[in-house]
């Protein structure tokens, strides 16, 4: 299956868990490439 998302580069800021989190992991599953940012 090809998504919108497959080999794209997503930039996700503020990925601690929660729902930053779960948008890095849903763009994964689609094929994106994940960029995460995370302050901790």
């Amino acid at each position: 299956m090809t998504t919108q998302a497959a080999k794209q580069t997503v930039l996700v800021t503020g990925a601690s868990p929660g729902i930053g989190q779960g948008i890095a992991i849903a763009f994964g599953q689609q094929g994106a490439n994940v960029v995460v940012n995370l302050h901790g």
